[in-house]
């Protein structure tokens, strides 16, 4: 996402709106997970729209001059959204570069790819990973329903303490045994995307993680009884030799 941001703002910096089409254009082509690029003044006007699902649109002049995106760009020269869903099944994030005090660019970004990783990502037999945002709610996930509904997941230990945590402890990963968003008992380890605002965590099954050591276990115990079965049955026979007269 770093990279998108300075792809953004790096293509539409100090150049003529015409000039600006050709870069976004070119943006797109190599950018496949942006979709739309708005362009707007330092008044919040929309001075140039390119869009890979709709119409460009040139000084339509829409105003976007309370829009959070534009507002917190011009504040703090970059905003990245909230993951949302234009269509079911279809994440996107809204990133706002700010162009050097002249406007702000406005990018609809397709965060389908990061729903894929997630999905793949395999740890042992049952393990999983998945993404919750700033506030908690998960965003990607191995179901895909379960990630389109936003699942308020602040209510986790493990979450709660990850978003918690100054932005300098975030950075130190960590293994904590948890609690899983089924209930299962787990042993979780995160680590967080700064630029995002975003926690990824992994997740382990604890019963497959001491799976082995619990039948290892199991087995050790079992043949302990056999060998103190076989000496019982050892000494009582020893018993019976020493008791059982013998013949004149």
């Amino acid at each position: 996402m770093l990279t998108t941001q300075s792809q953004i703002r790096w293509s539409t910096t100090g150049v003529p709106v015409e000039q600006q089409r050709i870069e976004s254009l070119r943006l797109l082509r190599n950018t496949p997970a942006i979709t739309e690029l708005t362009h707007l003044g330092a008044d919040g006007k929309e001075s140039l729209f390119i869009s890979r699902l709709a119409m460009d649109q040139v000084g339509r002049g829409t105003d976007f001059a309370n829009d959070v995106r534009f507002t917190e760009a011009m504040k703090k020269q970059t905003y990245v959204g909230p993951v949302h869903f234009p269509k079911p099944g279809e994440p996107y994030i809204s990133i706002a570069v700010a162009r050097g005090g002249t406007g702000v660019t406005l990018a609809e970004v397709s965060v389908k790819k990061v729903w894929d990783m997630v999905a793949s990502i395999k740890v042992g037999e049952t393990g999983y990973a998945y993404i919750v945002d700033a506030k908690g709610h998960l965003i990607a996930d191995r179901d895909p329903a379960l990630a389109s509904s936003q699942q308020d997941l602040s209510r986790l230990p493990q979450v709660q303490a990850a978003l918690a945590a100054p932005a300098t402890e975030r950075q130190r990963e960590g293994n904590t045994f948890d609690t899983s968003p089924s209930g299962a008992s787990v042993l979780s380890a995160s680590a967080p995307v700064p630029a995002l605002g975003w926690q990824v965590f992994v997740e382990r099954p604890v019963v497959e993680i001491f799976g082995p050591l619990w039948s290892a276990a199991l087995r050790g115990i079992v043949l302990l009884i056999l060998g103190l079965v076989a000496v019982l049955l050892a000494g009582a026979a020893a018993r019976r030799r020493m008791t059982v007269p013998r013949p004149a």
